[in-house]
């Protein structure tokens, strides 16, 4: 294959080090631009690069590429875009910060291995990620810090990926929430497509979470998700034969406008039906 051009075969293949990251034959040389794009359209192209990269630009470009840090919007902003494919990001351990891959508004995610930090991936506002994989979180003893591979809120689409939590319980009582998160704290959960994903089983207590976590009235929006649709997603039993520790999928509310569960099955073949 020519450098520079890979594909991960389809579903129900799913995406791993084969085809994901930068892409064999390509060498990413130093990145001595800055870490804060400023300026529309920028394009980042085979760099290494060693530093928080916060987008504040739109139609931003990062490709062929090695990130040993983070890459993302800042958090509550909507008026900023970036393009990630065909690289890695490595996101430095959480200690008592957090520490997050990729995110969190208006972006796209391809071809893409997302390894370290506290949370792989956060889905806030209008995200597609597609044949990626995410795993190998890293995150301190202590203090507490709770992990997780995909969060979702509003408007994501992940399609095809590979979705791993799978750093084990510390002392302090950290660990994985799940691969997938999605929880009403800031706003309601809704109007996500999760479809064609492998979860891995994980040390979590749960592979996914459905986005009415909290409804009970403890979090904010927790009763208020809707539109959320997986279809077509492989669950691994793992050494529990829950995927989790204890679930599969918990807090998917099958009566919540929207909320669909479509053909979603056990590595083996059998049927898998939602949780609430």
């Amino acid at each position: 294959m020519p450098a520079g051009l890979q594909r991960c075969a389809p579903y129900p293949a799913f995406p791993d080090a084969n085809c994901t990251g930068v892409p064999t034959g390509i060498t990413p040389v130093k990145y001595t631009g800055p870490c804060t794009i400023k300026t529309d359209g920028t394009v980042i192209e085979a760099k290494l690069v060693t530093c928080a990269l916060s987008i504040q630009a739109k139609q931003v470009m990062i490709k062929n590429s090695r990130i040993d840090g983070t890459v993302g919007t800042p958090n509550g902003t909507e008026q900023y875009s970036f393009t990630i494919m065909d690289s890695e990001v490595h996101a430095p351990r959480a200690t008592g910060t957090e520490s997050q891959g990729v995110g969190d508004a208006n972006f796209t995610m391809i071809r893409v291995e997302v390894t370290g930090g506290n949370r792989s991936v956060y889905c806030r506002k209008n995200c597609r990620v597609e044949d990626s994989w995410v795993h190998g979180q890293d995150i301190a003893q202590e203090p507490r810090i709770h992990a997780s591979g995909i969060r979702q809120s509003q408007g994501s689409t992940i399609l095809h990926n590979r979705i791993h939590c799978s750093v084990a319980d510390t002392p302090s009582g950290g660990g994985c929430s799940a691969n997938l998160t999605g929880y009403g704290d800031f706003e309601p959960v809704r109007d996500n497509r999760i479809e064609k994903n492998l979860f891995v089983a994980t040390p979590a207590g749960a592979c996914a979470y459905g986005g009415s976590s909290g409804d009970d009235g403890t979090k904010p929006y927790g009763n208020q998700a809707l539109g959320i649709v997986f279809v077509d997603n492989i669950f691994q039993r793992g050494r529990t034969g829950k995927c989790g520790f204890y679930f599969p999928i918990t807090d998917f509310d099958s009566s919540r406008p929207g909320n669909k569960w479509v053909n979603n099955k056990w590595d083996d073949g059998v049927a898998l039906p939602p949780a609430n």
